[in-house]
């Protein structure tokens, strides 16, 4: 398998806002590790990333399919949008699923699939109880 490619800098928002450094410390190691292990399971192309506040909000305030979220684990730096390369959206879903009830993605705290989208969010968002978040999406 390749080696993991990408960087912080690929994880910033659309509106070229970079990955904030005040996340860079608590948050963004375990996202890395998470996006590191997903990569080992099946290579993926990044959708979206951070989103800075301002762009997160004009995108939620529109009617869109994407179903963008006030409260977004985007915007504080801790979820990725993920496209999967090699295999299908459900076969990756279930990939992911499959890896962290062995235990091998304890940092995933949430997952969903938006197959009209075509991709995956994935978070370390944890719920109080420990439970993965799961949902569907458009």
């Amino acid at each position: 398998m390749a080696d993991f490619p990408y960087t912080v800098d690929d994880l910033k928002c659309h509106d070229g806002t970079p990955y904030p450094d005040e996340f860079k410390q608590d948050r963004l190691p375990e996202l890395t590790s998470l996006l590191q292990k997903i990569w080992e399971i099946h290579p993926y192309d990044i959708v979206s990333a951070y989103r800075s506040p301002s762009y997160n909000a004009a995108r939620a305030g529109k009617s869109s399919a994407h179903q963008v979220a006030s409260g977004s684990y985007h915007v504080q730096g801790q979820a990725c949008d993920l496209r999967p390369r090699q295999c299908s959206l459900l076969e990756f879903q279930h990939a992911i699923i499959a890896a962290h009830s062995f235990g091998d993605l304890t940092e995933l705290g949430g997952t969903g699939i938006y197959p009209v989208s075509n991709w995956i969010h994935v978070d370390t968002g944890h719920a109080p109880d420990g439970h993965l978040r799961r949902w569907s999406g458009t």
